[in-house]
């Protein structure tokens, strides 16, 4: 058997998080019953910065990192969940304080 590299998942977090939306995929990858290779995925959270956020429902969530720093072939997968930060750049269609969302738009078009 080879020997298995772990990869992380990351889950980008913002003010306004839609916090139900990640939490089965968040589940799933870290319990090992459901993984092939138990220990191969590790969830870390990717924030605009490194400070607080909360979450629609009330949650404060500290992110592992900020997204200006993650790099697309460091990351398996990023998970994008809902939030009203979402809404409020498609209604008012400034992207003055989304500009860090640019960067997952990125992460996309690399195929990772």
């Amino acid at each position: 058997m080879r020997s298995m590299q772990q990869q992380t998942v990351h889950v980008f977090v913002f003010d306004t998080l839609s916090d139900w939306e990640p939490s089965y995929a968040v589940a799933g990858i870290n319990n090992p019953m459901f993984q092939v290779q138990p220990g191969r995925y590790v969830v870390k959270t990717v924030g605009p910065s490194t400070k607080p956020v909360t979450t629609m429902g009330g949650i404060t969530v500290l992110p592992d990192m900020d997204l200006a720093v993650l790099e697309p072939a460091d990351s398996a997968m990023l998970i994008l969940p809902g939030g009203m930060a979402w809404e409020r750049l498609f209604k008012t269609g400034d992207p003055s304080h989304y500009l860090s969302l640019l960067k997952s738009s990125e992460h996309d078009n690399q195929g990772t």
